[in-house]
């Protein structure tokens, strides 16, 4: 569904506008180039909302974007937002995993591990057990059923 705001005055358009950066926190300086969008998540009614506001220069001044997700398009765009996340943990998951074979190379071609490595190696580990801790974590949820699974 959309709906389009016209014939308010400039007046109440440039309030309203304000109080939608405020709620964002948002500067309350006029944008000069589109703006990245803003999301918040609210609760209205019991019902849990996504706020995403963009705000654009346009020619007669500024010019705003507010879309309200709820129901299916909050967790079909929540769907979406986690598995972007997973696309990006995964790419710096290999990346982790190609700086620690490089370390390792140049630490068996140098023979400077134990004195080099002293101080990285613990801290490097406890990263490790931390992020092996938390995808322990994510596997039991994965195997518990979901708040809409009707099983």
């Amino acid at each position: 569904m959309q709906s389009v705001l016209e014939n308010l005055t400039l007046e109440v358009f440039q309030g309203v506008l304000d109080e939608l950066k405020a709620l964002c926190q948002l500067p309350l300086t006029p944008a000069t180039l589109r703006t990245k969008p803003v999301e918040i998540e609210r609760i209205y009614d019991q019902t849990p909302l996504l706020l995403r506001l963009q705000i654009i220069a346009g020619v007669q001044g500024e010019e705003a974007t507010l879309q309200v997700l709820r129901g299916a398009a909050l967790k079909f765009h929540q769907q979406q937002q986690l598995s972007s996340l997973c696309q990006e943990a995964v790419v710096v998951a290999r990346q982790l995993q190609q700086k620690v074979g490089e370390i390792r190379a140049r630490a068996i071609a140098s023979r400077l591990f134990q004195v080099e490595l002293t101080d990285g190696l613990p801290v490097l580990t406890q990263v490790l057990k931390n992020i092996d801790q938390q995808l322990q974590d994510l596997k039991i949820l994965s195997a518990q059923p979901s708040e809409d699974d009707p099983t």
